[in-house]
């Protein structure tokens, strides 16, 4: 499996690549190449316009065949101009296409002052909407629906970097979860994940959540997905037959 990462530090940060490559081997058996386009603050129309060529050599690196394309955006973009996020998603979603890949929305979790707010439910239904828009719809990664439900089960455990803004390394780890459960098919197997200590770098170690911890948090990734599953299936089932027909296309 070869998944391509074009986003920013919210994709870079405790190397969320990487510890997804260490989640599909350990306990799906799958083995998994990733090549990662970040910068930090990056918005995917930095990636979609390509001025300086980095999508394209990370394409050329891999011999211009990948499985998946994953799709992170800076923060603000979906909650703040829905329409160029959209358009951003769908120029991105073509280049996915002609690499014969299937494309992956990161949905991202919120700013620790967004949380309950407009801002939240926003960013987290506009990336639902963009997905939907899509010409046979593509899959999320339902990232900050997984964080609403860790904050709601387990508030001690710390979501944020001390900037509030940046993801905790338990939340990248989340991230990690649904993203395996996601790539692998596999929503429930996810709740047996552990943490990839190994996949960090040692000094990164210290942020590590506890076995304890670990635990819950893949217990989390587990219900999301789940959640995300059923919420799909009764989309499916309320649309008339012949929009059932177009999507299946």
């Amino acid at each position: 499996m070869r998944v391509l990462f074009l986003g920013n530090s919210f994709t870079s940060g405790f190397d969320l690549p990487k510890q997804i490559q260490a989640v599909l081997a350990a306990h799906f058996g799958k083995e998994c190449e990733c090549a990662a386009v970040c910068a930090g603050g990056a918005a995917l129309a930095q990636w979609r316009n390509d001025k300086d060529g980095a999508v394209a050599r990370a394409v050329k690196g891999c011999g211009g065949r990948f499985d998946y394309v994953v799709l992170q955006e800076q923060s603000n973009k979906p909650w703040k101009n829905k329409a160029k996020y959209e358009e951003a998603v769908k120029g991105l979603h073509e280049v996915a296409g002609g690499l014969q890949a299937e494309t992956v929305l990161y949905q991202t979790t919120p700013w620790k002052a967004w949380v309950g707010a407009e801002e939240e439910s926003a960013l987290l239904e506009n990336v639902e909407a963009a997905a939907a828009a899509l010409q046979g719809g593509c899959a999320v990664a339902p990232v900050g629906r997984a964080a609403q439900l860790l904050r709601s089960a387990h508030p001690a455990i710390p979501q944020w970097e001390k900037d509030g803004r940046h993801p905790s390394c338990a939340v990248v780890f989340l991230a990690a979860c649904v993203f395996a459960g996601v790539l692998a098919g596999d929503p429930a197997g996810v709740a047996r994940v552990t943490f990839p200590l190994e996949a960090l770098p040692p000094k990164a170690r210290r942020a590590a959540p506890s076995e304890e911890d670990a635990r819950r948090i893949a217990g989390i990734a587990a219900a999301a997905l789940q959640q995300m599953g059923r919420k799909r299936a009764a989309s499916e089932d309320a649309e008339a037959p012949g929009e059932k027909k177009r999507r299946r296309k």
